[in-house]
C-alpha cells in the first residue's frame, strides 16, 4: 500500500506554514478530549479520612481528594486537628481504597505539624496497613518509628490546631 503525502493533504497550498487559526482550533479541540478522557479514567473525587493516635481524632479536612485510575490512586491530604489524641501512640490516617499490599515502601511524603511546639515533623508516608498510612520521620534519629509513637522524634498527642499534609500514589488492591 503507497504512503499517503499527509503534508499535501493537511499544509494549505499558500506555503507550509499552518494558518494561524489551525492552532486554536487544535488546541480547543485536544482540550474537550482530554476533558473527556479524563472524565471518563475517573475524575478526582473527595473523601473522609480517619485520623488515629490510638483512638480516633477529630479533624477538619481541609482537602482530600485522589484519582484512582485502574489499580493506580493519587492523591493528597490536608488535615487540621480539632481534637486530641494520646501521646506516645503512632499517628495513623485511612486511605480512599485498600492497598495491594501492607509495608510495601514509601507512597509519599508529608509533615505533622505540632502547633503547641510551633515544630514540623517530615516524613515519607509508609502503608502500615492495607487501609492505613502512617509518616516515618525523615531524620534517622527516629529508631524506626513512626510520628507519634514511642521512639519517634515526635512523641507528642496530636491536639487542637495540629496539622497533617501529605500526598500520595499507591497500588490499590482491586
Amino acid at each position: 500500500m503507497p504512503y499517503v503525502d499527509l503534508d499535501s493533504i493537511h499544509v494549505p497550498s499558500a506555503g507550509n506554514r499552518p494558518p494561524f487559526t489551525w492552532g486554536t482550533t487544535v488546541n480547543a479541540n485536544m482540550d474537550y478530549i482530554f476533558d473527556e478522557v479524563l472524565a471518563k479514567l475517573g475524575a478526582f473525587t473527595s473523601y473522609t479520612p480517619v485520623v488515629t493516635q490510638s483512638g480516633a481524632v477529630t479533624k477538619t479536612v481541609t482537602y482530600a481528594k485522589c484519582v484512582k485510575i485502574g489499580r493506580n490512586c493519587t492523591g493528597a491530604v490536608d488535615l487540621i486537628m480539632t481534637g486530641a489524641g494520646t501521646a506516645n501512640n503512632a499517628i495513623t490516617v485511612s486511605m480512599p481504597f485498600p492497598a495491594a499490599i501492607a509495608g510495601s515502601g514509601v507512597s509519599g511524603s508529608g509533615f505533622v505539624y505540632d502547633a503547641t511546639a510551633g515544630l514540623f515533623y517530615p516524613g515519607n508516608l509508609l502503608n502500615s496497613s492495607t487501609t492505613t498510612w502512617a509518616l516515618l520521620p525523615s531524620d534517622i534519629q527516629s529508631g524506626g518509628q513512626v510520628i507519634g509513637a514511642t521512639g519517634s522524634t515526635m512523641t507528642a498527642a496530636l491536639a487542637t490546631n495540629d496539622v497533617i499534609r501529605f500526598h500520595f500514589h499507591y497500588e490499590t488492591a482491586t
